[in-house]
């Protein structure tokens, strides 16, 4: 079983994952933000939890949010106008398309965080294959 300390403070906000193979099992924890982003706005991190995809690169189709975000790791947040996003994931050293996640709406006024999961070559007998889940913060 995955053990991790974390220290807490009164009026802290975090998210905790479980990432990593079933054999290596291993709890990471990151801050989140909350506060309003300006009106019209919404906010949005993204973390690569993959385990074998080597690090990626996110993009949308007028910004890049990250380049060479490694497994565990995390962007900052990003304030962005709200709307509709086509989000790209791509491999940094090859340029290969690992994911594409399309018509994401991301709301004004509320915060996400989307991350990376699954396999970019799952093991046997697996079907976890590389994808994005996403977390409305606020």
């Amino acid at each position: 079983m995955a053990q991790t300390e974390i220290n807490l403070r009164a009026g802290d906000h975090f998210s905790v994952f479980a990432v990593n193979t079933f054999d290596n099992i291993e709890l990471v924890s990151y801050s989140d933000l909350l506060r309003y982003p300006a009106l019209n706005n919404a906010v949005v991190r993204f973390i690569n939890l993959s385990p074998d995809s080597g690090d990626v690169n996110v993009k949308s189709e007028t910004r890049g949010f990250a380049e060479g975000l490694s497994f565990k790791e995390s962007t900052g947040f990003v304030e962005v106008s709200s709307g509709f996003y086509n989000f790209s994931f791509t491999k940094s050293d090859t340029g290969e398309s690992l994911y594409k996640d399309m018509d994401v709406e991301l709301r004004p006024g509320r915060i996400y965080t989307i991350y990376t999961k699954g396999f970019a070559a799952p093991p046997a007998g697996s079907n976890d294959t590389f994808s994005t889940k996403i977390i409305r913060n606020y």
